[in-house]
């Protein structure tokens, strides 16, 4: 037997091994050809899942996000929402030039103010006081406020606001205020300082009466604040002029003390009186000694003469000494005795009551101008232009509003869109 001829049990076993062999590649091919099918299949139904989800996440939002929004917005500004109509004033704080020949420089001040008052009445016609005013005057009732439903409220026929824009019946003090700060705006123009207000209501009667009842309440309040600045004016002058008074009767009556306790009524005369009979006291004393030096180269030291010559000389010493001391203030002896003395003290008393007397003097002055000031009105409120009532309706601006919310919406639903999808891509 030879290797070219192999036996054939060898043959048998060969051909049987490559038998087993194609099967098992047959099978393990069909194997293969059935989970790439269900691998492709699961993949697929994945696929469609994942596209159909996306699908209805994308209609949702369109529609909670888009139409729903819309659609009210549609019916509300195009068959509920109701008119508003606008009213537009403008006015400026004038101030009172004829106060200047009387207050002698009160235009000056009231330049000064009228800015500061400018600004209180601007902030005035849009603030909380104005809205609890308007509230007490059954204004917000009659035309803000939207009416219950009831079969009575539908069968008035009366223009009332939509639950929307109106303010409701159960509106707090706090909600007015913020309700009537949506309603009413005022702006000034710095260039010239007029007042910009408008006002809006659901009835272009409603909106001119609300107009003129904010402008009668700012007057109001401009005439209040005039009055209780001229009140504390004229508070403050009347106790300036009191206490002038006082000074004054102070000095007055130290005046009067003074001339009791020396007894003299006019020191300064009484000083020239006693330097002129000083002088002739002098010019007497020199003619005495001149005739006794004469008297006494004749006479005898005894003689009757010259001792009567010799007492009048030094009784004529005895008064000019009495006199310059009147006159004259030695260190340490002040007092009412000498002339000096009481003219020191008259003059400081009588520079006080100088001094008392120009303050009370101005004082009266100051107090009447003020006084006088305060019976007129250093500002008024003018009207520039006056309210009129509107004749059609400018808000709300339907077409707007409903464009608005059309392209924010449209922007809302892509970026939400967006913001899934990216977050998707995140997680996957």
């Amino acid at each position: 037997m030879s290797a070219e001829n192999p036996p054939q049990d060898d043959y048998q076993a060969i051909t049987k091994q490559r038998t087993e062999i194609a099967k098992g590649l047959t099978l393990a091919a069909a194997q293969a050809r059935f989970t790439n099918r269900r691998a492709r299949y699961e993949a697929g139904y994945a696929d469609r899942i994942r596209a159909r989800s996306d699908r209805i996440i994308g209609f949702v939002l369109l529609v909670a996000i888009v139409l729903i929004p819309n659609a009210l917005s549609i019916s509300y500004f195009g068959f509920f929402a109701s008119d508003q109509y606008v009213v537009e004033t403008r006015l400026l704080v004038r101030p009172n030039r004829g106060l200047g020949a009387i207050s002698g420089g009160a235009d000056a001040l009231a330049e000064i103010e009228v800015e500061r008052e400018t600004q209180v009445v601007t902030d005035f016609l849009t603030g909380a006081t104005l809205a609890e005013r308007l509230r007490n005057e059954g204004v917000f009732a009659r035309l803000y406020q939207y009416p219950q439903l009831s079969f009575d409220a539908l069968q008035q026929g009366a223009i009332h606001p939509d639950p929307i824009a109106g303010l409701s019946p159960d509106a707090s003090a706090e909600d007015i205020a913020d309700y009537w700060e949506d309603m009413a705006t005022a702006e000034i123009e710095v260039s010239v300082g007029v007042i910009v207000f408008t006002v809006k209501s659901f009835s272009a009667d409603g909106a001119l009466e609300v107009a003129n009842r904010s402008i009668k309440a700012a007057d109001d309040l401009l005439s209040s604040m005039n009055a209780t600045a001229w009140t504390d004016a004229t508070v403050r002058s009347e106790a300036v002029l009191t206490e002038a008074t006082r000074r004054l009767v102070v000095a007055q009556n130290r005046m009067t003390a003074l001339r009791d306790a020396t007894g003299s009524i006019d020191v300064e005369t009484e000083a020239g009186v006693a330097t002129t009979l000083g002088g002739r006291l002098r010019e007497t004393l020199a003619s005495l000694e001149r005739d006794y030096s004469s008297q006494a180269g004749v006479l005898d030291e005894d003689a009757p003469l010259l001792k009567a010559l010799q007492r009048q000389i030094e009784t004529l010493r005895v008064q000019i000494k009495k006199v310059e001391e009147d006159m004259t203030l030695s260190q340490g002896q002040v007092g009412f005795g000498s002339v000096s003395s009481r003219i020191a003290r008259f003059a400081a008393a009588e520079v006080e009551a100088d001094a008392a007397q120009a303050q009370f003097i101005e004082a009266t002055a100051t107090f009447e101008r003020t006084r006088q000031v305060a019976e007129l009105r250093s500002s008024f409120l003018d009207i520039v232009t006056p309210p009129r009532a509107p004749q059609s309706a400018t808000r709300p601006r339907r077409g707007l509003w409903i464009a608005g919310f059309l392209v924010i919406s449209i922007f809302a639903y892509w970026s939400v869109l967006g913001l899934i999808t990216a977050v998707k891509k995140a997680l996957a």
